[in-house]
């Protein structure tokens, strides 16, 4: 069975003795005629505190995202629906807006140019807001 300085054993067992003898097989049934060791629960203990992950927040709250959820083609097609490809061509000059205009080359537009999908992305922030109604 090998050794485990006490270094190694502290992180995973603060009680441990010096050295500890671990068994790498898994462990048989408790022996009830014996006093429990510290190191018999060596294999068995949950990983220390500094490697589990915090809990991940649901979905739903990002305060400081107001895009969270939303796709830039759910996007872009919302203020196409609103306001037609030529009051897009007039706010954001660009030509995937104004010659021969559709979602998937403003998408591979967009994608590309961060600028102006940027400028899509306040222009949607400011509608959203403008229709959210105040409490």
């Amino acid at each position: 069975m090998p050794l485990i300085p006490h270094s190694v054993a502290r992180d995973l067992n603060p009680d441990s003795p010096d050295l500890c003898l671990v068994n790498p097989a898994p462990l048989p049934a408790k022996r009830l005629d014996r006093k429990p060791k510290a190191c018999d629960n060596l294999l068995t203990l949950p990983p220390p505190a500094r490697y589990r992950f915090p809990p991940m927040p649901p979905a739903s709250s990002h305060p400081r995202d107001p895009l969270h959820g939303i796709t830039l083609e759910t996007i872009v097609t919302r203020l196409v629906e609103r306001h037609g490809w030529t009051e897009m061509g007039d706010r954001i000059p660009v030509r995937c807006f104004l010659n021969n205009p559709s979602v998937k080359s403003s998408l591979t537009f967009l994608r590309k140019t961060p600028w102006a999908r940027k400028r899509v992305e306040d222009w949607f922030i400011a509608e959203a807001m403008d229709s959210t109604p105040e409490s």
